[in-house]
């Protein structure tokens, strides 16, 4: 389960995740469509994470991330959101995911340049 310092930095860190992650595209911008809508995939593994459900969470991420490509990797995304806790477990655990991320992913630039943040 995890520990209530985690939770709300995660619930934070998860919009910021989400947000950040698309590319910009410049052209027209439709009035008919939220540019910042929220991909429900990744609102279901914050409330995965919320309940300690780690594998559930990366799960929902990896399909995020199938339906939007422009997303961040999912293993990044999940190690960001342990990254971004007020916890030392926290940290821990993300800095573990930030490792596999780059094994999984060496040609993406953005894991990375995560790292040396």
């Amino acid at each position: 389960m995890i520990s209530t310092r985690i939770r709300i930095p995660i619930l934070k860190s998860l919009l910021a995740v989400a947000l950040a992650s698309p590319m910009a595209v410049a052209g027209p911008v439709s009035s008919t469509t939220n540019p910042q809508a929220k991909i429900e995939e990744i609102e279901k593994a914050g409330a995965a994470l919320m309940k300690g459900q780690v594998d559930e969470a990366y799960r929902l991420l990896q399909e995020a991330s199938k339906k939007n490509p422009s997303l961040r990797p999912p293993r990044l995304m999940l190690a960001l959101l342990f990254l971004n806790s007020n916890s030392r477990d926290g940290v821990v655990q993300g800095r573990n995911l930030l490792e596999q991320a780059i094994t999984e992913n060496p040609e993406d630039p953005r894991c990375s340049h995560d790292k040396a943040q």
